[in-house]
């Protein structure tokens, strides 16, 4: 009965000892993905921050064309309207004046 007992108390040993070890190794992992989540975390907002500084180039990069655009299209209507002008100032001084007249 002795003899029972004691390999009784022997696999309650292992079996506790299996269990300490698991709990151990449980915990490395646990430890082990909380690093490996960090990591991808601080690789993901790496990442982000770079699309997002590329997109902020390529937005700006756009409203500089689109400014510069817009530019020289005032810039072509100026010189049409002073070519206008140049070319029938007095026409457009005489419409004028006969406009006022008749006022």
């Amino acid at each position: 009965m002795n003899l029972v007992v004691d390999q009784l108390s022997e696999f309650e040993d292992a079996a506790q000892k299996v269990m300490e070890q698991t709990n151990l190794q449980k915990k490395e992992l646990f430890a082990e993905m909380e690093e490996q989540m960090k990591a991808f975390d601080r690789q993901v907002d790496i990442e982000a921050a770079a699309k997002l500084d590329q997109l902020r180039e390529k937005l700006k990069n756009e409203q500089e064309d689109n400014l510069l655009a817009l530019k020289h299209a005032t810039e072509r209507a100026v010189e049409t309207m002073e070519s206008e002008y140049n070319n029938n100032h007095s026409k457009i001084a005489q419409k004028l004046l006969s406009h006022l007249i008749k006022e």
